[in-house]
């Protein structure tokens, strides 16, 4: 009987520890996993508006390298219909994810930054949404030719 009462406990602590561990171990990687480094709308529209001019000078030589790295900005993303500057994200790798940030239109485009989608009018800006999907596209104009964005996958 003794035996048998020093098995459980010791059976018992051993669950105990195993249980902490496996806890730990989905804690540590559900941090690797979600990352959250997204710049709130409001920061990304005052970075905007407070260097407006650069934007303008920038986007008169159409060079916004300097950019780069700078202030909110992760990245700058260069396409045919529109510069994209990154403001980082969040979300699991593999699963949905989230942007933001804001993008410059030569031709002073909304949808632009997602090639002409048909986006409507939503609060203070424009809505794309996927119809047999969960991709998202959300835009509102900062100033000409420069709009706030979001979008989720």
């Amino acid at each position: 009987m003794r035996t048998l009462k020093k098995a459980v406990c010791i059976l018992s602590v051993v669950l105990i520890l195993l249980s902490f561990t496996a806890f730990s171990a989905l804690a540590f990687f559900g941090m690797i996993m979600a990352s959250d480094d997204s710049v709130p709308k409001d920061e990304i529209i005052e970075f905007v508006n407070e260097h407006k001019d650069e934007l303008e000078e920038c986007a008169e030589n159409y060079d916004f390298s300097e950019f780069e790295g700078r202030g909110i900005v992760k990245s700058v993303y260069e396409s045919g219909t529109c510069t994209e500057f990154s403001c980082g994200g969040r979300g699991l790798a593999g699963g949905s994810s989230y942007y933001c940030g804001f993008f410059y239109s030569p031709y002073d485009s909304r949808s632009a930054k997602w090639n002409g989608l048909p986006m409507h009018s939503y609060g203070d800006g424009f809505l794309y949404e996927e119809e047999f999907g969960d991709n998202k596209f959300y835009c509102e104009k900062i100033f000409d030719c420069f709009y706030y964005y979001e979008e989720s996958y």
